[in-house]
C-alpha cells in the first residue's frame, strides 16, 4: 500500500512539473500555473473542443460538490434535532 501511495505522490510532483523535494511555495506556483494554464476563459481562446471537456468537467464537479454539500446540510439538522431533543447519542 505504501509503494502505491508513494507512487501517486511522485505522479502529483510531475503533473505540477515540481521537483520531489519541492517546498510548499513551489507546489503552490505549479498548481497555480496549471490553473492559469487550464482555465477556462483560456481553453476556449486555444481549442474549443477542449473547451467543451473542461466545461463538461466543471458541471459534473458542481453536481458533485452539490450533492455532498446537500447531505452535510441533512446530518447538521438531524444533528442538531438529536442535541435539541435531549436523546442520549452515546
Amino acid at each position: 500500500m505504501k509503494g502505491i501511495i508513494k507512487e501517486c505522490y511522485q505522479i502529483c510532483y510531475l503533473i505540477l512539473a515540481v521537483p520531489t523535494n519541492a517546498t510548499t511555495k513551489e507546489i503552490w506556483l505549479g498548481h497555480r500555473k496549471l490553473m492559469q494554464k487550464y482555465h477556462p476563459d483560456h481553453i476556449k481562446l486555444i481549442s474549443p473542443e477542449l473547451s467543451k471537456v473542461v466545461s463538461e468537467f466543471l458541471k459534473v464537479t458542481d453536481i458533485r460538490i452539490e450533492l455532498k454539500m446537500k447531505k452535510f446540510v441533512k446530518f447538521t439538522a438531524l444533528s442538531e434535532y438529536y442535541v435539541n431533543s435531549g436523546i442520549p447519542t452515546a
